[in-house]
């Protein structure tokens, strides 16, 4: 027998990390860790504590296993926070119960299987295709799996962030490293288990950083210009700071001006991002099936900040009868409107786009402000760690200024370029920094060299050995841009459940086709059984509790009068691809999935613009499987 050499051997460690992983979120046992997952995905203090006391002393070690344990450890605190989802069942805007998609996730995952089962994308996905179509690959993989998927997407995460973590471990010592990684962690954790453009916008957006910071020096390579292209494709995916676009363009021509082929350079980062802009419109066409307008949500901001930064659902209390009208038809209405009061109150316009720098740093706005998404425990120890880090922002600034290379001027060019994006991608709008995904790694540098200017005589510096990225940079990036680009062209799937109709449903129900996927419900018992909630199952008090959450009164209020036992589904009905939510009723859960035949009872909307994108619910009566 071959003896396995060591290069191989340390490779076979990287299994380690999976089975501890896999171990994490199958665990269901009521022990001090149920409470570590929570604390790790909700938790503040004792979190941080946690991450960076872990992260700084693998970063102090001097042995051939650091790579393998930082790894095993980025990987382990992902597998937490996902965990914690699970163990928690708390509600998030785009998520009932840490498990079923609702309102931007919910359209992105319906999507998804419209996609797999012969149909096209609705206009609300085809308007931001790449995030749908990675989705779209997942779901593949998965097998329509809901908690598979969220795993996928967390692994995903977690080792676009090893790998930018590295990059910066590069240029700043341990200290201000580790705490790169935790404003990393405490940002990406709260797009766990979320099905969320924000997820490969982040994950593409680490990536870019990544090789933007190792190719900063060498523009020669072809490294630089992949970095170029996928902070494009990242922001057409996650539309957010498009400034940074023409800013980074003429950050090559200051760092090149002394160079004859600075205007090849200029070009070819040019093309790099106009390639990436003509994918997104080739997909916008290709997965939709009707006429469809790119980044068609910007409409709402424009229409908030034209009335003073009223936020972007402001059009649908002023204009809520707008909301009948087909998707290309309400943008152009929008854009019309919005045009108009401009022209009449520029003032109002110009009050909009300013009033989100005051957003940006205002720490009394706790969910608004540059850093809110590092929110503690307690206001008074928030508005310390808000303040710590705004001390630490200007002290970065002060460090770049004083390297006077190309690192620093591409870290302020970047920032100039976020900073002008900031009236248009209004902060108001979204809680933590959502829209800021994609460049958030730019952001968190600046207090972060701050730090490491603070901590640089206190720590003696590491020798670190100079290395090419490795290949399994570029092994992983090109998984990320096959599962992206290629893979979601070649699985357009077949509808063979079109004209399915065996089961007799009566007059006043509708009859449904619908796909039961395995890990994709949520299981509501009665008080009276013992159990540890955790998804999927929950008693009736957990359940009622997480989903009140939500305004959306003519979904909330239907779930809260059911009596338990039930579950709750989402998918299409493969009849006519309508967006369903789906309710069986009865502690005889199915555990036999494949494709069903439904009769169900459709619960009534309001006319209310707020659920024109939440799918339609109904109440099962009866079902019958359909044989494979």
């Amino acid at each position: 027998m071959k003896k396995i050499s060591a290069r191989n051997y340390l490779g076979l460690l990287y299994l380690v990390p999976l089975f501890l992983s896999f171990f994490i979120l199958k665990d269901r046992s009521a022990t001090i860790f149920r409470q570590l997952y929570i604390q790790v995905r909700y938790g503040f203090s004792a979190t941080v504590i946690l991450i960076s006391l872990t992260i700084f002393i693998i970063l102090r070690l001097k042995n051939q296993y650091k790579d393998i344990l930082l790894f095993t450890v980025i990987l382990l605190f992902y597998s937490f926070a996902l965990a914690g989802v699970w163990a928690s069942g708390k509600s998030e805007p785009t998520m009932i119960s840490g498990l079923i998609p609702i309102v931007d996730g919910e359209n992105y995952y319906t999507d998804s299987l419209r996609w797999i089962n012969g149909g096209a994308f609705s206009a609300y996905s085809a308007k931001r295709p790449i995030f749908t179509a990675f989705l779209t690959t997942l779901a593949k993989i998965a097998n329509q799996n809901i908690q598979l998927m969220q795993v996928l997407i967390m692994f995903l995460l977690a080792v676009a962030c090893y790998f930018s973590f590295k990059e910066i471990y590069r240029i700043i010592n341990p200290f201000a490293s580790t705490f790169f990684f935790v404003l990393i962690f405490l940002y990406s954790r709260q797009y766990i288990g979320c099905f969320l453009s924000e997820t490969i916008g982040m994950i593409l957006g680490l990536m870019s950083f990544a090789l933007l910071i190792r190719q900063k020096d060498d523009l020669d390579h072809w490294s630089f210009y992949l970095a170029i292209f996928l902070i494009t494709l990242a922001l057409n995916a996650r539309a957010g700071t498009f400034f940074i676009l023409p800013l980074l363009l003429f950050w090559i021509l200051k760092t090149q001006k002394n160079q004859k082929d600075k205007w090849k350079k200029v070009s070819l980062a040019f093309c790099c991002m106009i390639f990436a802009f003509l994918i997104n419109s080739l997909f916008i066409r290709y997965f939709g099936e009707d006429e469809n307008i790119p980044f068609s949500n910007f409409a709402y901001i424009l229409y908030g900040l034209a009335r003073g930064g009223a936020g972007w659902s402001q059009i649908m209390t002023d204009h809520p009868e707008l909301f009948t009208l087909e998707e290309f038809q309400l943008i152009s209405e929008i854009w019309s409107i919005t045009k108009q009061l401009i022209l009449q109150k520029p003032q109002d316009f110009i009050s909009g786009l300013l009033k989100q720098y005051v957003y940006l740093i205002d720490i009394s706005q706790t969910t608004k402000s540059v850093f809110s998404f590092a929110n503690s425990e307690t206001s008074s120890l928030s508005n310390f760690v808000q303040c710590f880090l705004y001390l630490f922002s200007l002290m970065g600034l002060f460090s770049l200024k004083k390297r006077n290379d190309n690192f620093s001027s591409l870290l302020i060019f970047s920032l100039i370029g976020i900073l002008l994006s900031v009236p248009f991608v209004p902060i108001q709008d979204t809680l933590y920094m959502r829209a800021y995904a994609v460049t958030m790694p730019f952001i968190i540098l600046v207090p972060c060299l701050g730090f490491d200017f603070a901590t640089r005589k206190i720590i003696l510096n590491i020798e670190r050995e100079e290395e090419n990225s490795s290949p399994g940079f570029y092994i992983y990036t090109g998984l990320i841009l096959l599962m992206t680009l290629f893979v979601p062209l070649i699985i357009h799937g077949e509808n063979t459940f079109s004209n399915t109709k065996n089961l007799e449903c009566e007059k006043d129900q509708n009859h449904i086709v619908f796909s039961v996927n395995k890990n994709s419900s949520i299981r509501v018992l009665p008080e009276n059984y013992f159990f540890l909630d955790w998804a999927p199952y929950f008693h009736k008090s957990r359940f009622y509790q997480n989903i009140r959450i939500y305004s959306f009164s003519d979904f909330v209020d239907p779930l809260s009068e059911l009596n338990p036992p039930f579950e709750l589904r989402v998918g299409i009905n493969l009849l006519n691809y309508e967006d369903i939510y789906v309710v069986f009723k009865g502690e005889n859960f199915i555990n036999d999935y494949g494709v069903y035949e439904l009769c169900a009872e459709k619960i009534s909307y309001s006319d209310s613009p707020w659920v024109r994108e939440l799918a339609d619910l109904y109440i099962i009566q009866d079902y019958q499987r359909i044989e494979p």
